[in-house]
């Protein structure tokens, strides 16, 4: 009987049984092998995975048009704001008074270039 597996009732020839056998091991190979609990956990994962996916993309989209958005009023500020702000900042700096804030306050209405522009 050499070459014959050694399984009880088993006919087939060795190397095919272990084949089987190594297969078995491994759990189940087709869906309808597997128990509902498992394909019901299987199907909520994907469906997680897949709207984990969905919002992220969501998520790109609406910081890409937000970035968009922005845009005019971050022109609107580099051109009208931010040069006489950046001017009353460094005259804190040098200056360093008691109160920081009102005097920023104090020079950005003295150094304001819109009534500089309608008095001329």
């Amino acid at each position: 009987m050499r070459g014959v597996c050694v399984v009880p009732l088993c006919h087939l020839p060795c190397y095919l049984c272990r084949g089987v056998t190594k297969r078995m091991s491994e759990g189940p190979t087709w869906p309808h092998e597997y128990d509902e609990e498992t394909l019901e956990a299987e199907e909520r994962q994907r469906r997680e995975e897949h709207e984990a996916r969905r919002a992220a993309e969501v998520q790109q989209q609406e910081q890409e048009l937000l970035e968009v958005r922005s845009i005019p009023l971050r022109n609107y500020l580099m051109q009208n704001v931010i040069p006489t702000l950046t001017e009353g900042l460094i005259e804190v700096c040098k200056l360093k008074p008691e109160d920081p804030v009102d005097y920023l306050a104090e020079y950005l209405f003295a150094n304001n270039p819109v009534e500089e522009e309608a008095d001329a």
